[in-house]
């Protein structure tokens, strides 16, 4: 995530990965192939940072997400505090900027 010049990384807090939903496009015509991150907003972690995120798909949700076997407004909405982790990058970097 990057606010003004500073640079930011965001994870989960037990250190898992997780995917960010997103829809794709077939090209046509002189349009091509394309896709895009749907967004949910913000958490109270990235809240300081931004209004919106991407939608977070976690590792167990991706089946859902892909088979569509889960209501979108379930998997697409605002994760719960208390989920991430945001490091500041850079030189300045120091400990995680927040632990909440």
């Amino acid at each position: 995530m990057k606010v003004d010049r500073k640079q930011y990384r965001v994870h989960l807090e037990d250190g898992n990965f997780f995917y960010l939903a997103g829809i794709w496009e077939p090209a046509m015509g002189d349009w091509p192939l394309s896709f895009r991150i749907i967004t949910v907003a913000a958490n109270p972690e990235v809240s300081r940072y931004q209004e919106r995120h991407g939608a977070i798909i976690r590792r167990h949700q991706v089946m859902d997400w892909l088979d569509r076997t889960v209501p979108e407004n379930e998997l697409l909405a605002t994760p719960p505090a208390h989920i991430f982790l945001i490091d500041k990058l850079g030189s300045e970097a120091r400990q995680p900027t927040l632990a909440l």
